[in-house]
């Protein structure tokens, strides 16, 4: 009977699952036919120079950026060709995902056949508020590190006891990756790092196991950094194009306005 039950409930939420995806799928439809932007121009520029001329970032980015969202870009073109729809293409299946994380995430949180609507729901409101954007505020950084967010809060939610220190890892490489695309995202690293702590605390794990785990949640979140870092380095990027970055990121996010003369500094 309980296997019954359990077999039961596993179908019911791969049909509410297969609903929201298919809806909020149907729903962001109309996103395939927006323009880009001159954001997301210019970073297509940067992948293309990349694939075609073998011009890495470091050297045909002139904002001088963290390069998530180039990445995107390089996945982009990589996979339905030098078009313009090919951002539109990409960030629609992306936001399948998200739709696909935001109801399990909804079934997780509070569980019960009745969940499986609040998730298509959840999902559905999502598609809308996205499309809502249009096409300046669409496939941004935003809504690609958005998936990493929603996995890594996921894992910690959902890992099993047993796998706590990979959860962590996940977690902590999930993080990076947002980081990667959004700066002011490595937040949430810090909010995961509380969270660990506090459900460390109420499992009354030594204070050597938590040290630990702090350690693997920030190695892993910094690894991805770490290795753009090795890949740049590679390429020519240097000590002075991290510090221009550095320059241009405080500037962008303490709203100041940026110098005319931040460029990239091997494009001088």
């Amino acid at each position: 009977m309980d296997a019954d039950l359990k077999n039961s409930g596993k179908a019911h939420s791969a049909r509410g699952l297969a609903a929201a995806l298919l809806l909020g799928g149907l729903l962001l439809l109309p996103s395939l036919w927006f323009d880009v932007g001159a954001d997301q121009a210019h970073y297509n520029y940067v992948a293309w120079a990349w694939l075609e001329h073998g011009l890495p970032p470091c050297r045909s980015n002139d904002t001088c950026d963290l390069p998530g969202i180039i990445f995107v870009s390089l996945a982009a073109l990589k996979l339905f060709g030098y078009k313009v729809i090919s951002l539109r293409l990409f960030d629609f299946f992306v936001q399948l995902v998200n739709l696909g994380l935001i109801f399990c995430l909804a079934r997780l949180l509070q569980p019960g056949r009745q969940n499986s609507r609040a998730g298509i729901l959840a999902s559905a409101l999502y598609a809308l508020a996205y499309l809502g954007l249009g096409h300046w505020n669409t496939a941004q950084r935003d809504g690609f590190a958005l998936p990493f967010l929603l996995a890594s809060a996921l894992v910690y939610l959902k890992a099993p006891a047993g796998f706590r220190r990979s959860g962590v890892l996940l977690a902590g490489l999930m993080t990076g990756m947002a980081f990667l695309m959004k700066p002011t995202l490595g937040l949430w690293g810090v909010l995961l790092a509380g969270l660990y702590l506090r459900s460390a605390g109420k499992h009354k794990r030594g204070w050597g196991a938590i040290l630990a785990e702090q350690l693997l949640l920030l190695t892993s979140a910094l690894a991805p950094l770490l290795l753009t870092a090795l890949v740049y380095a590679r390429s020519g990027a240097g000590f002075d194009f991290w510090k221009e970055c550095w320059v241009y990121l405080t500037q962008v996010y303490s709203q100041k306005q940026i110098s005319a003369g931040t460029e990239g500094i091997l494009n001088r």
